[in-house]
């Protein structure tokens, strides 16, 4: 595969795939561009890794730069990164991308990484994120505007022992394809790592994975649609074809809390037509209202009615300076498939609640600074749910993890499957 443009002072400039094979020929003199990135030493290991659990598609996206004269000027190294807790986002990830010093500021990185997102874009239907990490340090402004130039902006920063990074991000939404496709009868058709199916031939048409979700809730659809963006999954936002009413609930256990969506869901299923169907529920439990230490009810299965009737300030005026300020949030989000075919996910977090309300400015990117996320502060955290940035919230995200569990769920289902690569043409048994 190759890709050429001419460049007004460097002539002809060569775009190449780079496989392992040309690497280990080529080791020294892709080892010495590499490492003249910032902080960066690598070794012929580190560039020849085979860890494919890592490095998940590395040899399928990587490209070497060279010049009319054959010459290797340049490299892009990069792979499909899961995200974990340092990186929250699901993201084909430029690990490495270097120009040889005098064939800089000359137009060719901009090329090179404009024919790299498109090519991912169009060859990946379902990718929603491209990231690349780069140092955040004043001499290196000029690499964070080159990249911003081309659509990514600023996420998050993350720390190390000896430099901090940022973090960029471009969103497929935040970028217009090209009306002109590069043609490559050798495309790889990259798994969707959360679903393990692929598109197969020229069926490229209505390839991302969607969730129809039901809420009336602008801000958590606003979460909602960024959690799921964040592993390459579509929303689209549907009104119940009947009012959902939450069913009363006696218990806290597990089995009665998850009621709260699967009633609802086994209600609504007989009238809806658009599937996987999902909704979310939020409890809060908080230890001061709650006799029992062992099992905690309130305000619980009613969490959204406190807050609508008593509020933040209510609740911290009743529990006044009591010690007993231990809470935890739960969220069960629930997906309705087929008949009898319901899924679930939990997450849950654990902390307290603050003597007085956060106070925040502009609610940060990425997080849900609402609800009572103003009191609570989690185990392990020195300040609100409400005060964090979107990386820190993460960590936290009772939703997040709800929602992953659900994918992890949903991924065993065979319609789901079917959804992913055909859902336009679905048999009527799966209506």
């Amino acid at each position: 595969m190759m890709f050429s443009f001419v460049s007004a002072s460097a002539g002809k400039i060569q775009i190449c795939g780079l496989s392992e094979a040309y690497c280990y020929e080529h080791c020294d003199e892709i080892l010495k561009l590499i490492n003249i990135i910032p902080y960066i030493y690598w070794t012929p290991s580190e560039l020849l890794s085979q860890d494919e659990d890592f490095y998940k598609n590395k040899w399928n996206y990587s490209y070497v730069i060279k010049n009319s004269a054959n010459k290797i000027i340049g490299v892009l190294i990069a792979y499909f990164r899961i995200a974990d807790n340092k990186h929250i986002f699901d993201s084909l990830y430029i690990h490495r991308f270097a120009i040889a010093p005098e064939y800089q500021n000359k137009g060719i990185g901009t090329e090179v990484l404009k024919y790299f997102i498109q090519k991912s874009f169009e060859e990946i239907p379902w990718l929603l994120n491209i990231s690349v990490q780069t140092n955040d340090n004043i001499s290196n402004e000029h690499v964070i505007r080159f990249y911003k130039k081309l659509g990514f902006r600023e996420m998050y920063n993350i720390s190390y022992l000896n430099k901090i990074d940022i973090l960029l991000l471009l969103e497929r939404y935040d970028y217009t394809l090209p009306l002109t496709k590069h043609v490559d009868t050798n495309r790889i058709y990259l798994k969707h790592p959360r679903f393990n199916v692929s598109v197969e031939g020229d069926n490229t048409r209505n390839v991302l994975p969607i969730i129809y979700f039901s809420s009336t809730n602008k801000k958590k659809k606003e979460m909602v649609q960024f959690i799921f963006h964040n592993y390459n999954i579509d929303v689209s936002f549907v009104k119940p074809p009947i009012e959902l009413t939450e069913p009363q609930i006696e218990k806290p256990e597990l089995e009665e809390e998850r009621k709260l969506v699967s009633l609802p869901l086994k209600t609504v299923s007989r009238f809806i037509n658009t599937v996987p169907y999902a909704i979310e529920d939020t409890m809060l439990f908080v230890e001061f209202f709650n006799r029992n230490g062992k099992q905690w009810e309130l305000p619980g299965l009613d969490t959204k009615r406190w807050l609508r009737q008593i509020g933040l300030d209510g609740l911290l005026e009743i529990m006044g300076n009591t010690s007993k300020r231990k809470a935890r949030f739960v969220s069960q989000t629930g997906a309705y498939v087929k008949s009898s075919k319901y899924y679930f996910g939990r997450g849950e977090i654990y902390g307290s609640i603050a003597y007085q309300k956060s106070k925040i400015d502009i609610p940060r990117y990425g997080t849900y600074p609402y609800f009572f996320h103003l009191i609570f502060i989690p185990d392990g955290a020195e300040k609100t749910l409400a005060q964090m940035n979107m990386y820190e919230y993460a960590q936290y995200d009772y939703m997040r993890k709800s929602i992953v569990q659900l994918i992890y769920e949903l991924s065993c289902e065979n319609t789901f499957e079917r959804q992913l690569t055909l859902f336009d043409y679905f048999e009527e048994d799966y209506l």
